[in-house]
Order: structure tokens, then sequence, then C-alpha cells
């Protein structure tokens, strides 16, 4: 027992003496043990026992292995494990490891966290396979996904996934094909980067870059038909724009809009709100008029509407004119005010339903939207209407008319003969009825 390494000599003796005790024949034990130069190896003994005529053993039979090199190696695996279980927990990104088999073997921590909540049981202990636990949803990405790694290739790509939320959420998706030494595929490794707080804010400095747009249109309307009016607002309307357009400057990092555009474009819209609430200017905002496909700008619209709803989970839907249909309009005034009147909804509609139909009804195109907001929008809904009561009286400056609320889209529309109807029904849905005269 002295060439034992001293902190082994007590659990070594107490296997001995379990083994010995044993009926069975076979005997093994380990333990470190100093060697011919004096270093601390690791053995095991692996033999079986002689017995006498009463069944008692009498001695040990056995060989006596060099595991050393085992030991470190197990060593080096478990050291491994740990370091890709520390990696795995603290990553950054939504990480997901498979085996060559497709089943799940590593996760990150707040994955892992979020699927046992959401699937009842550890996925690693379980083995499960990771198409078990995604959506039909996501389970046709992945198999499209998955012909891909097969061939040994990466795959990189935005997609929209119900994987780890309760709704569908854009992730900047990174999957790899982990080889082995003989270049086969012996695993996958998955990167999720969640962009939704990026596209919520790409949609954020467009749809603000398409009010100073609106804004700069309607300067350029205006400057068409008065020369001089540096008396009232128009004064007012032209110095503001040079800020904007003109003047270089230096860029927010946070959002991506300069200092000038912002301060600037709050001035455009003060300046045409004193325009349009002037009994002597409102005119100069509707004169500009043409022959525009109303179908055609619904549908170039579809696509940031889809966006936006996948952003605030509503279940959206939207059937538009199967033909042409003209009416006539000034188009970034129209866009305009059917974006004002979609992002009102789509902010009171979240995790909601939203539905879009349109219509030939009595020589009017037709617009219907239908949403199923919660009750605490009724109120919303009546502001709304005070609003409008409002723009009808000239106080529409008091509201955020252009992009944000509907003053500006129900004085537009009605300016150019067309009409808007607020509802709200008894079911708890509200409802806006836009019609325009065709041409």
């Amino acid at each position: 027992m002295e060439h034992l390494h001293p902190d082994d000599r007590e659990a070594a003796q107490h296997q001995h003496d379990r083994e010995i005790n044993d009926d069975g024949e076979f005997y093994f034990n380990a333990f470190r043990m100093r060697n011919t130069l004096d270093a601390y190896r690791h053995y095991e003994i692996h033999g079986f026992k002689v017995f006498n005529n009463h069944d008692e053993p009498v001695k040990l039979v056995g060989n006596l292995i060099d595991v050393e090199d085992k030991y470190r190696l197990s060593e080096m695996e478990d050291k491994h494990r740990y370091h890709l279980n520390t990696m795995l927990d603290n990553a950054f990104v939504r990480t997901i490891l498979l085996d060559k088999d497709s089943r799940i073997i590593g996760l990150d921590g707040k994955t892992k966290k979020i699927l046992i909540e959401h699937l009842g049981y550890n996925p690693i202990s379980k083995k499960s396979f990771f198409t078990d636990i995604i959506s039909d949803y996501d389970l046709l990405k992945f198999s499209i996904i998955d012909r891909v790694l097969k061939k040994g290739q990466e795959y990189r790509n935005e997609l929209y996934l119900d994987l780890f939320e309760n709704s569908s959420t854009c992730y900047d998706t990174l999957c790899k094909p982990i080889l082995d030494y003989s270049k086969e595929i012996d695993g996958y490794v998955f990167y999720f980067f969640d962009l939704s707080g990026k596209i919520r804010l790409q949609q954020e400095v467009k749809s603000f870059q398409n009010k100073l747009i609106t804004a700069h249109h309607f300067t350029n309307n205006v400057l068409s038909q008065v020369a001089d009016e540096s008396k009232h607002p128009i004064y007012n309307l032209l110095t503001t724009t040079k800020g904007i357009f003109e003047e270089e400057s230096n860029f927010k990092l946070e959002d991506n809009l300069s200092e000038n555009q912002i301060q600037g474009g709050l001035q455009l819209m003060k300046s045409i709100d004193e325009i349009i609430n002037n009994v002597e200017f409102e005119h100069l905002f509707f004169t500009s008029q043409k022959s525009i496909d109303l179908a055609l700008m619904l549908q170039n619209m579809t696509a940031n509407s889809v966006v936006k709803a996948n952003q605030e989970n509503i279940d959206f839907s939207f059937d538009n004119f199967d033909k042409l249909v003209l009416v006539n309009a000034d188009p970034v005034f129209l866009r305009q005010s059917l974006s004002n009147v979609l992002n009102l909804l789509f902010t009171i509609c979240v995790n909601q339903k939203l539905t879009i139909w349109s219509r030939i009804n009595n020589n009017q195109a037709q617009i219907m939207v239908k949403s199923l907001a919660p009750q605490k929008a009724h109120s919303q809904i009546e502001s709304i209407l005070d609003a409008h009561h409002a723009s009808r009286t000239r106080e529409t400056d008091i509201f955020r008319p252009l992009g944000e609320g509907i003053p500006f889209a129900i004085k537009y529309l009605e300016g150019i003969n067309g009409s808007v109807r607020i509802s709200n029904n008894d079911d708890g849905s509200c409802e806006f009825t836009m019609s325009f005269p065709l041409v």
C-alpha cells in the first residue's frame, strides 16, 4: 500500500474488500501507484479470484495495466466537453449542435431554457431529432437547408422562424456541416442571430424617409403653382428643406438618420400642416392629380405590410383587386395616406388578426380593412374620430398628421372626392372603408 498514492489508498482498500467479499470470480481495482521512476501513474487491475474447497478466495491472478494515457485522454475529453458546454451556454447567438443523424447534442443556454419550457423535457438528454421539435412552418425551410448541408456546403440566409418564440421572428441564419478527419459529415452546427430589432429599425427609417419624400413632393407641387408667396407659410416650407436635401450631414449611428433630417423633417411636417390648415392655401394639397393604377400601388405596398405584420405577430391577409383599377390622385400623397391607415392598424392590432380586401361598388373602388383589436383600442379609435373632427376645423397640427395619424389621410382622400368611414362593430372589430371614384 505504501506505493499507492496517499489520496487513493483508502478508496483502493475499500474496493479491494468489496471485490473479495463479492461472490463473483472476477476482480477489478484502480488507483495511482508510484513506478520505477518514482512518478505516480494510473493503473488498473483486471483478474480473477482463486477459491479453495470451501469457496473462499485464497489468491488473486490478474494483470496490472498502465492506463495513464487512457486517463489523460479521458481528462482531456472532459475538459473539452466542459469548454464546449461553457461556450454554448454563453453564446450570444442562438446555437444548435447536431450529430450526423441530426440528433440534438448541444444548445446555447437561452435556447435550452426556452426549449425545455416549450417541450417539457431536455432535448439533449432525450437525444431528440431536430426535425421532431420544429413546426411544420419551419420544417419546409430546414428540408431545403438539409439538402444543401448534405452536399458539404454551408447555408446562410435571412429566415423567419417559429422555433424560439411564440411568433415568427427573422434571423440571420448560418448552418454549417462539421467534417471529420476523412472529410465526411460528422454533425452540424446552426447559428441564429435575431434581426427583429434591425428590421424594425429599417422599417422605421424607411417610413421616416417616405415622410420626407412626401413633404418634398408637396414642396415641389407648391412651388410649381406659387411664384412669390414669401409672406406666409410658403417661405417656411422653402427654408426647412435645405438641411435635409442640400447640406452635408453627420449621421447618427443609432438610427441612420442625420440630425438635420430629423429636425428638418419635423419642421417640414409643421410647415405642411400650416398650409393645409390655411384656407387660402389648402387647395394646393389636392391640385396635382393623374390616373393611378390603385391595384398596382396596393400590390407594391404588400411586401412591407407582410414584414410589419410578422414583426407584430399579426395574422395578416390581403385580397387585392383582380383587374386594372384607375383613380385620380397624386401618387405620393395617396401612398402616404394608405400607409398612414395601415401603420395605425398595425400599431393597435399587435397579436391580432388584420384582413384587407377590395371591391368595386357603385362606380367606386373600395378598400376594406377589418381588424380584431383589443378592447383598449376602442379608445384609440375614438381619438381617431376626434382627430378627424379636428381636421375639419383646421386643427390637424395638434395631432401627428404626416405619416403617423389619420387626419392627413382623411383630409387628402376627401379632398380628391374620396371618403374614409371608420366603425366599431359589435363583435369588437374595427373597420376602415376607403372609397375612391373611378376614372
